[in-house]
C-alpha cells in the first residue's frame, strides 16, 4: 500500500539535496514532499518544523534528541562515525546511520515516520476522548451540586438529552457548564 504526503526535512549539514532523497523513493512506493530545513525551522520547536521524517547531521544532536522526545517525529542522524554516537541515539530513539547506507537508512526512518503518524492519530483520538470525559463531568458534578442530582442520574440526564437531541454528550456537557457557571 502506498505511503502518502510524508514530508521529509533535511538539514543543510548533512550535504544532501532534496533530489538526493527524491532520487531513493520510488523503491519504497511512498510520495513525498522532501524541504530543506531553514535555520529557522531549525531553531524552532517540534511543532513549527511540520515533518513527519528528519535527516539531520550529528552537529544537530541537540536538535535531534529534542524532536525525538516531543514530538511524533522520525528522526535519522547520518555520521561518518556513527559508533561514536551510537549509544547516545539508541537512548533517545533516533536512527544512526553513515551517508554511504543512505538508501537502507531513509527506509528505516519512512518506517518509523509510518508508525510515529498512525500513534499520533491514536494519541489525538484519546485526547478527545479525555477531553470529552472532562466535560462530562464537570457538567455531571454542575448537576449534581446545582440540582441535587445525584451522579446516576446526573449521567442518564446527559445521555438522555444527547440522545433526545441528536448531539454528542460533550455538546451536552458544554451547554450545561455555559448555563450553570454563567
Amino acid at each position: 500500500m502506498k505511503q502518502s504526503g510524508i514530508r521529509i526535512g533535511i538539514s543543510r549539514r548533512t550535504g544532501l539535496t532534496a533530489l538526493d532523497i527524491l532520487r531513493i523513493l520510488p523503491g519504497y512506493d511512498v510520495s513525498a514532499e522532501v524541504v530543506l530545513l531553514t535555520a529557522d525551522q531549525a531553531d524552532g520547536s517540534p511543532e513549527q518544523l511540520g515533518c513527519d521524517a528528519v535527516l539531520l547531521s550529528e552537529q544537530d544532536f541537540d536538535l535531534a534528541r529534542e524532536l525525538a522526545e516531543k514530538s511524533f517525529t522520525a528522526v535519522l542522524i547520518l555520521s561518518e562515525d556513527p559508533g561514536a554516537l551510537a549509544s547516545a541515539c539508541v537512548s533517545e530513539g533516533i536512527l544512526l546511520d553513515s551517508p554511504k547506507r543512505l538508501a537502507e537508512a531513509l527506509g528505516a526512518l519512512l518506517a518509523l515516520s509510518v508508525r510515529l503518524r498512525r500513534l499520533r492519530k491514536h494519541t489525538s483520538s484519546l485526547r478527545r476522548k479525555l477531553d470529552d470525559t472532562r466535560f462530562v463531568s464537570r457538567a455531571k458534578l454542575l448537576l449534581m451540586t446545582r440540582l441535587q442530582m445525584s451522579e446516576e442520574e446526573a449521567h442518564h440526564y446527559i445521555e438522555q438529552t444527547a440522545m433526545d437531541s441528536g448531539r454528542k454528550s460533550r455538546e451536552v456537557a458544554e451547554s450545561i457548564i455555559r448555563a450553570y457557571e454563567e
